[in-house]
């Protein structure tokens, strides 16, 4: 990788985003607002190349095949028809789908769901409005997102709670390594859906309506003229897709692709390889649409960009991704030609910019080698932001400080039990089985590896300390993990029934009151209630850190506001955006904070909990934290909650 050091580069680096005078996110044309002038996209009338290009589920099925088009004047960029877009689209949703012309003069198009199927979903249609250049739907509840990711008809909760089976099919029975996690019908929607739009044309980008010439009978040369509705793909991927990936690497398509795979890897996958060209500089229509692509994926789908003023950090309540670039000295390279420049800026502008602590790098631009990637993402552990740097020195700090491994532990007097965990784990290839009560790190292997199983044998034991009373969460060292091992985990301090999962979606601006019910399998029936505890028996508390983040800052949220169960320790470090993996229009792999934000919900008030959840009793972690058995811990509880205790 060459990274930006002599001023020739530099200097070729300025001047070829001079070039571009200042160009903004926003087209200069009638009806746009915004600042800036400069590049104006091309009018097409045709296209000018074609191929076949796979569709390909994860790293290796080809589950459709599509034609991507290059169109006149812009033949760096690759175009689906709506007929293809609606064959993708209707692949993700599991469901048949019509694309259809709605009113030719006003160019205005639809994909609708297959009226025939029959599933919790409004049928509703998605249109695409070539005339005015806006992509808008009333009730397109899903916003193009998986089925098994939906809740009662309210959309995409990005949570993923469905229990699968080993083969991939949905699990109709619980199991005993993993209960069985389905929507519950009272879910609700505290405030209502806006109309979901997005607006190509405040961007400068388009839609083509073409005219092809189709061939009838070729005897007597008789033609008819087709109207094709032809989508820039990868701008609409990147904005309506909430849980899906969607890769284009040049050639061929990829959803569900696992981008955070190791970087060593990702260099032998296809996705990555074949379609990269080794190349110092790209096309100015490429800069200029991949610039825009990417202030629209921010500006429509960002969840946090509200809350920055919350943060110790100049980005104050970002409105405007393309201003916000500017001012934070990114946007000349992020419209640089030259490629180094360029892939340098973006990881700038996501690990040190962004910085939200779920924000990643993974692949640069399809300009860089594939033996490169692992020098950029080297490069990218150099840029780390602010924020990323201090939820590392918290963990650090609390490691230091905390003499309890991950396991289960006991008070000295046997009074107190206290499960401490450092992430909510699933992996599917641990075999609990395998393991004796006996092992020496019984517990802490189990909390490695699965949560739910290590809770379930922890509460086993506990049951049989009878003075036990008092049970305490460590989350102090946990960064997060899987929300369906969150959701097991709160089903052992209360009766599994209707959780709740407060979403906001800042795409429509609905704010849901997703609810889940748990059921644990029995032996020989189906319980609603954890066999080895009702959750009434005990007072339960939840430790956190200004570590605790993402999933360890969800269950803390949940706990309070709908439990009534006391945080302690320090208030959790935060982070609320549900993760989204994605592509830049020009390859960079990377993933970032979603539409969609988790979230408190005190009573019916929203609450944000990006920065993190206040906690009810303040600690010295210094204190509470020493010694293997929680002692401290335990009298400080004590004496803030006497009646417990007694």
């Amino acid at each position: 990788m060459k990274v930006l050091q002599n001023i020739k580069k530099s200097l070729l680096s300025v001047f070829a985003a001079g070039l571009l005078v200042f160009a903004s996110c926003v087209n200069e044309t009638e009806g746009t607002t915004g600042a800036g002038s400069g590049y104006i996209f091309p009018d097409a009338t045709k296209t000018t190349k074609d191929f076949d290009s796979n569709v390909y589920y994860g790293n290796g099925q080809v589950i459709a095949k599509v034609t991507t088009y290059y169109l006149e004047g812009w033949e760096d960029i690759p175009f689906l028809d709506l007929e293809d877009v609606g064959k993708i689209i209707s692949l993700i949703n599991n469901n048949g789908t019509t694309t259809k012309c709605e009113n030719e003069s006003d160019k205005l198009y639809s994909y609708t769901y297959d009226e025939g199927y029959t599933g919790p979903y409004k049928s509703d249609k998605l249109y695409f409005d070539a005339l005015n250049q806006t992509i808008y739907s009333e009730e397109f509840v899903r916003v193009i997102s998986g089925p098994l990711e939906i809740n009662n008809g309210y959309g995409a909760d990005g949570i993923g709670l469905t229990d699968m089976n080993e083969d991939g099919s949905a699990r109709t029975q619980p199991s005993e390594t993993l209960p069985l996690i389905k929507a519950s019908t009272l879910t609700s929607q505290l405030t209502p859906k806006k109309r979901t739009e997005i607006k190509l044309s405040d961007y400068g980008l388009k839609m083509f309506v073409i005219d092809e010439k189709i061939n009838v009978d070729s005897d007597t040369a008789t033609t008819e003229i087709e109207k094709h509705l032809y989508i820039p793909f990868q701008a609409l991927a990147n904005t309506f897709f909430f849980t899906v990936t969607s890769v284009f690497n040049g050639e061929d398509y990829y959803l569900s692709l696992d981008a955070s795979s190791d970087g060593d890897a990702l260099a032998t996958i296809k996705a990555f390889s074949s379609g990269r060209k080794n190349s110092e500089t790209r096309s100015q229509i490429k800069t200029e649409y991949n610039y825009r692509n990417l202030c629209m994926l921010f500006d429509l789908n960002y969840c946090l960009k509200d809350q920055r003023s919350t943060l110790d950090d100049p980005k104050d309540n970002i409105i405007s991704f393309n201003e916000s670039i500017f001012n934070a000295g990114l946007g000349f390279n992020l419209l640089s030609t030259y490629a180094d420049a360029y892939d340098e800026a973006m990881i700038k502008f996501l690990v040190s910019y962004i910085d939200d602590g779920h924000t990643a790098y993974f692949v640069p631009s399809l300009y860089q080698p594939s033996s490169d990637i692992i020098a950029y993402k080297t490069y990218a552990k150099e840029k780390e932001g602010k924020r990323h740097k201090t939820l590392l020195t918290a963990k650090r700090e609390v490691l230091a400080t905390r003499d309890a491994e991950e396991g289960l532990h006991y008070t000295t007097d046997g009074k107190m039990a206290v499960v401490t965990f450092n992430g909510f784990n699933e992996n599917p290839n641990f075999n609990p089985a395998t393991l004796s009560p006996t092992d020496k790190d019984y517990y802490k292997t189990l909390a490695a590896n699965n949560t739910w199983y290590f809770l379930k044998k922890a509460f086993e034991d506990i049951k049989t300390h009878t003075d036990v009373r008092n049970v305490v969460f460590d989350l102090t060292a946990n960064g997060g993990g899987l929300l369906r091992q969150g959701m097991l985990a709160l089903s052992f301090m209360k009766n599994p029934t209707d959780f709740a999962t407060p979403v906001k979606n800042h795409l429509d601006g609905s704010i849901s009151k997703f609810m889940y019910n748990v059921t644990f399998y029995g032996g020989t029936e189906n319980m609603t209630k954890a066999v080895h505890q009702d959750g009434t028996d005990y007072n339960f508390y939840v430790l956190t850190s200004d570590f605790s983040f993402s999933c360890a800052n969800w269950f803390p949220s949940v706990a309070k506001y709908q439990m009534g169960v006391p945080i302690i320790g320090k208030k959790s470090g935060g982070g609320a955006g549900v993760v989204k993996a994605t592509q830049s229009s020009d390859g960079v792999i990377f993933q970032t904070s979603a539409a969609m934000e988790m979230c408190g919900i005190d009573g019916s008030e929203y609450v944000p909990i990006d920065n993190g959840v206040p906690v009810d009793l303040e600690l010295d972690l210094s204190q509470v934290l020493l010694g293997e058995h929680y002692d401290n811990l335990y009298e400080a509880l004590k004496k803030e909650y006497g009646g417990n205790f007694q």
